[in-house]
């Protein structure tokens, strides 16, 4: 999932809900990757939500991708790498 904001800022992310883990990617404004959390575990189903973990940019990001867990090691996304976005 691609998350679109309207200006770089602090960002955090928690995964209420979710049912696999995944790995998040910070972006910065001119798509440099600023950040990666990688193998982001899913909660226990019935997790209340002032349990769960949350993830947070290291420095602030216009834009975060969440993909699969490992997917961002297995692509070799690291702070530094470029993210390309195709025009729609």
């Amino acid at each position: 999932m691609w998350f679109v904001f309207d200006r770089a800022a602090p960002r955090s992310f928690w995964m209420r809900g979710m049912r696999f883990p995944l790995d998040i990617v910070w972006v910065s404004d001119g798509y440099v990757v600023t950040g990666v959390a990688e193998r982001v575990p899913h909660p226990e189903p019935g997790t209340p939500s002032r349990e769960l973990p949350t993830y947070y940019s290291i420095v602030p990001a216009r834009y975060v991708l969440e993909i699969n867990a490992g997917l961002a090691s297995e692509l070799g996304i690291v702070p530094g790498s470029r993210i390309t976005v195709a025009p729609r």
